[in-house]
């Protein structure tokens, strides 16, 4: 009741940008936690992931990073006939 009652002191966007709840803060933040787990147990850990823009499907958002993963699309592709994306799209406004 206190939330509605209050409702229009709230601001989700706000929030999500104090936050940093997007493609990038979300990324950094899931980055940091697979890379803690990997070297606390002993693993390697050799490179970042990259960073994913929803709209509404996960595209790779640096030209550099669909690049560097479309031999592993085309592998998916060819195994399980499954696209994921193509490589020429970009997220774009």
């Amino acid at each position: 009741m206190d939330f509605l009652a209050h409702a229009d002191t709230y601001s989700p966007r706000r929030w999500a940008d104090d936050n940093q709840i997007s493609c990038h803060g979300s990324t950094a933040r899931l980055n940091e936690i697979i890379k803690k787990q990997m070297l606390a147990t002993g693993q390697a850990w050799t490179e970042d992931i990259a960073v994913h823009h929803w709209r509404p499907n996960p595209l790779l958002l640096h030209a550099t990073d669909r690049a560097r993963m479309q031999p592993a699309y085309d592998d998916i592709k060819q195994r399980f006939g499954m696209e994921l994306e193509v490589a020429s799209r970009s997220p774009g406004p």
